[in-house]
Order: C-alpha cells, then sequence, then structure tokens
C-alpha cells in the first residue's frame, strides 16, 4: 500500500513548497504527492483574486510548480513524484457537496482513492473541520507540523 500526503489549499500558501519539504518531515511511510483539482482551482483563483500581493504570489508558485510537475511527470527537487486527482464526474456521487470548497477537495481525493484502492490518502491540514471531514469520508487526517512552516514569513 503507498501512502500519499495531500495539502489542501492553504497549506500550499502557507507551509513551505511541497518542492522543499522532505516526505519524513511530515510522515516517515508518505512515497508521494496527490494533487486535488479543486486545490489547482483555487490557486488559480487566488493568482488573479484582490488579495495581498503575497498571498497572489505564493499561489502562482505552488500552481507553477504543481502544473511542471503533474504535465511533466517530472519529480520534486526531493525525488518524489506527484499524483493528480481529478474531479469525480459527480460531487453528490461520492456524498460530498459541490457548493463548500473543502468537500469538493475531499471529492477529488476520494475518486482518487476509488482509482487506486491499494493507496492510503493523507490529508494535510492545518484546518480542523477539513480533518474532521476527512476522517468522516474514510480519508486519514494530519495535522502540519510547525516544521512545515516556511523559514520567512513576511
Amino acid at each position: 500500500m503507498a501512502v500519499l500526503l495531500a495539502g489542501d489549499t492553504n497549506f500550499h500558501l502557507h507551509y513551505r513548497s511541497i518542492n522543499e519539504l522532505h516526505l519524513g518531515d511530515l510522515r516517515a511511510d508518505a512515497e508521494a504527492w496527490v494533487v486535488a483539482a479543486t486545490v489547482l482551482a483555487e490557486l488559480d483563483d487566488l493568482e488573479h483574486k484582490p488579495v495581498e500581493q503575497k498571498t497572489r504570489e505564493r499561489a502562482k508558485d505552488a500552481k507553477q510548480l504543481l502544473g511542471k510537475v503533474i504535465e511533466g511527470g517530472d519529480l520534486l527537487k526531493t525525488g518524489v513524484a506527484v499524483h493528480h486527482a481529478p474531479r469525480p464526474l459527480d460531487y453528490t456521487a461520492v456524498n460530498v457537496k459541490p457548493a463548500v470548497a473543502d468537500e469538493c477537495i475531499l471529492g477529488d481525493l476520494i475518486r482518487y482513492r476509488n482509482e487506486h484502492p491499494g493507496d492510503e490518502i493523507v490529508v494535510v491540514s492545518h484546518d480542523l473541520s477539513m480533518r474532521l471531514a476527512a476522517r468522516g469520508h474514510g480519508l486519514n487526517p494530519m495535522l502540519c507540523t510547525p516544521g512545515t512552516r516556511p523559514a520567512l514569513q513576511a
């Protein structure tokens, strides 16, 4: 069974880049990352919304990195693969609320898990409600640790 880590949108905005973060910093048995389609869409939206410049830049950087490794099949600097979790055809079919972004992220991950039944998906989030919802959908939640924070926070 492969253990895959999946950060929510805030993880990609407020924590160290997955390009610099060793999986062992989070979970020793993790083998790769999986990125939900909804996370990519939210990063794209944030890049173009009237939010703080720092947030726009981090969203752009994260989206570019994820796009490069997912589309090109490249590995991260740490030698780790990144997989894409596409949206389900119908969010209600996987028992999530399509109007709630966190639920959509979980729906993407549930579809990925259903298509890769041997993989364990671990949802990495600082958000308690996201972790509780993940557990309720049979995904394993994990709290972001202080060591995953960026070295510099402006």
